[in-house]
């Protein structure tokens, strides 16, 4: 579904430029294949039209250049995962694997199946996968029901997944999400927002835990949808208790496709910080609504998110949020 803008933000722009740490930038951390190097910046979500629209990495995209005027860039740093291919029944499902030697092709194959189960279809490409003795000499490929997976042999070898056909494209993590964090802030830094396409509460309290650690250099902002009754103990209220400040949360009920803190990464990122008031902004997204009944969020609703320093979506699109710095 498309939204339609709504209005213009009240904003404060702060004109003096910063130096040194670049303010204006994001880094989504992600498991993919998209790309073979381990850092890539993209300047539109077109960058990763083959990803398929339906992907976490192109969904959060969408929502960080949303805005406007839109950010210059973002930074998509890999997390070491599994690439995963889910066949479709009948038809084309194929795909090319290239594998990569000290960062130079080593080998590169399309591999395609026709007709048949979905089942049938990902036992195919794995075994077609690991029989051509050169790629199979730097991945693995398995198959369980309908999903194709590709993994490195080896932590640090690159594989590149291009040309899907038929089925769609998801990614899993294998890697620590902080020790990804860390290899990129030390390989580049060059980023200000930490943002990433995993809302599971585990990895929520890893990143949360990490960029507190780092003496306010960094902004992790993440989101949820599965606070299903907005009562009682949540990660979010659990944010609060600790008192960080360098961690903000954002509920939405369809949060893991829509991606709000992308869309508020990506508005505040073309200007400094402390200069952009996080209260009363607004965004072309809908209204946040209960995920168990599908209604507007209540007055006692919201406060409990605001109790929890938490920021939702009000009834005319404005983002509720306290201030930040």
């Amino acid at each position: 579904m498309v939204y339609g803008p709504i209005s213009s933000a009240n904003v404060t722009i702060n004109a003096n430029s910063v130096e040194g740490q670049n303010f204006s930038l994001a880094l989504l951390l992600t498991p993919h294949n998209a790309f073979k190097d381990d850092l890539v910046y993209i300047t539109s979500p077109t960058d990763l039209d083959e990803q398929g629209v339906n992907s976490k990495l192109y969904q959060f995209a969408s929502a960080y250049f949303l805005t406007t005027p839109k950010p210059a860039g973002l930074k998509i740093g890999r997390v070491e995962g599994t690439f995963n291919f889910t066949c479709t029944a009948s038809g084309v499902n194929g795909l090319t694997v290239t594998v990569y030697d000290n960062g130079a092709p080593f080998a590169s194959g399309f591999q395609s199946t026709f007709g048949g189960t979905a089942e049938d279809a990902a036992t195919q490409l794995a075994s077609l996968i690991n029989s051509n003795v050169n790629i199979a000499a730097k991945v693995t490929a398995s198959s369980v029901g309908a999903v194709l997976t590709i993994e490195a042999d080896t932590e640090g070898d690159r594989f590149l997944v291009t040309d899907p056909i038929g089925g769609t494209i998801s990614y899993t993590g294998v890697e620590g999400y902080a020790t990804a964090l860390g290899r990129h802030i030390e390989d580049d830094g060059q980023f200000y927002f930490v943002g990433c396409t995993d809302h599971t509460p585990e990895v929520q309290q890893e990143l949360a835990q990490y960029v507190e650690s780092l003496a306010g250099s960094r902004f992790y902002m993440t989101s949820s949808q599965r606070i299903t009754d907005l009562s009682g103990s949540n990660t979010f209220k659990q944010f609060a208790s600790n008192g960080y400040n360098r961690t903000k949360g954002v509920f939405q009920h369809d949060a893991d496709s829509s991606f709000p803190e992308a869309a508020l990464m990506g508005y505040n990122a073309p200007y400094a910080p402390g200069s952009v008031s996080w209260t009363n902004l607004v965004v072309a997204m809908p209204p946040s609504r209960n995920p168990s009944t599908g209604r507007y969020l209540t007055s006692t609703e919201k406060n409990f998110l605001e109790s929890c320093n938490v920021a939702y979506l009000d009834r005319i699109g404005e983002v509720v949020y306290r201030d930040w710095e």
